[in-house]
């Protein structure tokens, strides 16, 4: 290998360590593992980026207590969503149909929306929790 893309394959590699944080749990959850990239958007959030180690792109978006309010993924493999609901995967337990849609998951209740959508082998979705949006924001404006 040519030195550049030796140093190119093991930044990659670094930044695919695990780096998340529960869905309601604190973003110093994140920089406490490794933070791949932090974004700071004309909202008051703050994004998270980071690549899970099955290929899965993550965003998680901290308000500015620094608390997750909301998460996106896509990829070849579905996030782990007992791991990134954090305590909220209690909820959607307790919501989550008897025969379950395996192409695709929705939950919306006052405290949690969850949806995942899984098409061609490629799986997409996100979580967040509308009171801790601030008015007038949506999920949409997280883009």
């Amino acid at each position: 290998m040519k030195p550049g893309i030796c140093t190119i394959f093991c930044l990659n590699l670094m930044i695919c360590w695990p780096a998340w944080a529960d869905l309601g749990g604190s973003s110093a959850d994140i920089t406490q593992h490794r933070m791949a990239t932090r974004h700071a958007l004309a909202v008051p959030f703050t994004r998270y980026s980071y690549v899970t180690p099955q290929g899965t792109q993550m965003e998680e978006y901290a308000g500015s207590d620094g608390t997750i309010i909301a998460q996106r993924w896509q990829g070849s493999a579905p996030p782990n969503l007992e791991h990134t609901l954090g305590s909220y995967a209690q909820t959607l337990h307790q919501y989550r149909p008897r025969r379950p849609d395996h192409h695709r998951l929705y939950l919306a209740t006052p405290d949690l929306v969850v949806e995942s959508r899984m098409y061609l082998g490629h799986f997409q979705g996100y979580s967040y929790l509308p009171k801790a949006l601030p008015p007038g924001i949506t999920m949409q404006d997280l883009n």
